[in-house]
């Protein structure tokens, strides 16, 4: 089974025919049970507009130096556990 989900980043303005403007979020999942409460947790902080723990490395060094660059991880968060 394909496992995954996908979450807005914070709210944004609706409109419904019959009770006027709100505004709201939506997280679309796709898991099996032993799976939907982590994935639900990582999408709902989408939905309050938190994004991805992003990170560089420089390998051996703490601070890579001025105007370099380092290897970039979208789940650099090492205190997270994905999976």
């Amino acid at each position: 089974m394909l496992v995954g989900g996908m979450g807005d980043m914070a709210c944004s303005d609706h409109q419904s025919p019959s009770k006027g403007s709100f505004t709201a979020s939506a997280t679309w999942i796709m898991t099996d049970a032993s799976s939907l409460r982590p994935i639900a947790n990582h999408e709902g902080g989408h939905n309050f507009g938190l994004a991805h723990a992003r990170s560089l490395d420089y390998d051996t060094i703490p601070l890579g130096p001025p105007g370099t660059d380092g290897i970039h991880a979208e789940y650099g968060d090492p205190f997270f556990h994905h999976g």
